[in-house]
């Protein structure tokens, strides 16, 4: 299960790094339309929240996020495919 469960987060990682290299706008603004009222989020350019995290920043912390949960589930995919070699029966 471990390590089923490190190959479907590989498999949707790999899908939803595709979508933010390649449609990043698009991204950006459906994950807000998720989580936040309908356009709440929108800010001016001139805002100090936007001047202190622009979106570089949050491109960034997408890549960031995702390469340590892509690591992490490499890791679990590994141990679930060794860890049983390793029990006593």
């Amino acid at each position: 299960a471990i390590s089923d469960g490190g190959i479907l987060t590989l498999f949707l990682l790999s899908i939803l790094g595709i979508l933010m290299a390649t449609y990043w706008s698009q991204f950006f603004t459906g994950f807000h339309d998720i989580f936040f009222a309908e356009e709440t989020w929108i800010f001016s350019y001139s805002d100090t929240l936007i001047r202190l995290f622009p979106m570089q920043f949050w491109q960034d912390a997408g890549a960031v996020v995702a390469a340590g949960v892509g690591c992490l589930a490499v890791v679990l995919t590994l141990a679930g495919r060794i860890g049983p070699r390793f029990t006593r029966s």
